[in-house]
């Protein structure tokens, strides 16, 4: 018994000293478990923050990609428009300096018509008479030869510009409806015309501005076809590859586009014809 409060006398100490360093130990780790939870949370919050972020930007990005290719499609049909611009002025320069250079010569024409009417050409070409006797005996003089037909009275020409003109400006007006009787009509008239290749392609873009892809492909065709050479040619490949992906037949407007970049390197046309083929 007495052994027993003994042992218990001595251990008392020892269990005072045990708990005043427990006490500490215990106090730690519950800091430390508590910053352990504060940085979990913490890192759980601030990785939704970045996948908030990620997912913000991931939709601007799309909406980026979106803008852009809208602005590739516009700038592209305004290349394609701007060169339409570029070859009318080109072809309305060449004309205005092919009736600058016609009118003096038809005046000229003209000028020796009249001549030669008041004046026949045997009186011109044939010596002089030597003597009166010579001039009673001497049969009369043949009749003048059939002159050839006078050149064509530039009013005709005229009258098909104006149709020209008038036909262009108002399908630059988006008045399609009432140019195309006009360029169909400057087409009858003057199949041959220097502004026939240009005629056609405008006729086409009347059917294209309404919709009427199939049509329009009929008509954009006779350019290459009948006016290999024009500057309209590749202008109107372009635009029927542009019609047949209108149509969703994007295997032939993959063939008139690269038909287009092959036939016409270099030109505006083919740069913006590879640009589609990117695209499509």
């Amino acid at each position: 018994m007495n052994s027993c409060i003994m042992v218990t006398s001595f251990m008392r100490p020892f269990s005072r000293q045990f708990k005043g360093c427990l006490l500490p130990v215990l106090l730690a780790a519950c800091c430390l478990f508590s910053a352990c939870a504060t940085l979990e949370g913490g890192q759980e919050t601030r990785l939704q923050t970045l996948e908030q972020e990620a997912s913000e930007l991931e939709a601007r990005l799309v909406a980026l990609e979106s803008a852009t290719d809208e602005s590739e499609q516009e700038l592209a049909q305004v290349r394609a428009e701007l060169l339409v611009l570029r070859s009318s002025v080109q072809a309305r320069d060449v004309a205005s300096g092919n009736a600058a250079m016609d009118s003096p010569a038809m005046d000229s024409s003209a000028m020796d018509s009249s001549n030669t009417e008041s004046v026949p050409q045997e009186e011109t070409d044939a010596p002089p008479p030597t003597a009166p006797a010579e001039v009673e005996t001497s049969p009369p003089p043949e009749p003048p030869a059939q002159a050839s037909p006078p050149p064509v009275s530039p009013t005709g020409t005229a009258a098909l510009r104006a149709l020209y003109d008038r036909a262009l400006a108002l399908t630059r007006n988006g008045q399609t409806a009432q140019a195309r009787p006009l360029f169909e009509q400057f087409l009858s008239g003057a199949p041959r015309h220097e502004l026939a290749p240009n005629a056609y392609y405008w006729l086409g873009e009347t059917f294209y501005h309404e919709h009427d892809y199939g049509q329009a492909i009929l008509t954009f065709k006779e350019v290459p076809r009948l006016y290999p050479d024009h500057s309209k040619a590749p202008a109107a490949m372009l635009k029927i590859g542009f019609s047949y992906e209108k149509l969703g037949d994007v295997s032939n407007a993959r063939f008139y586009l690269q038909t287009l970049v092959e036939e016409y390197p270099g030109s505006e046309p083919a740069q913006l014809a590879a640009a589609k083929l990117r695209e499509l």
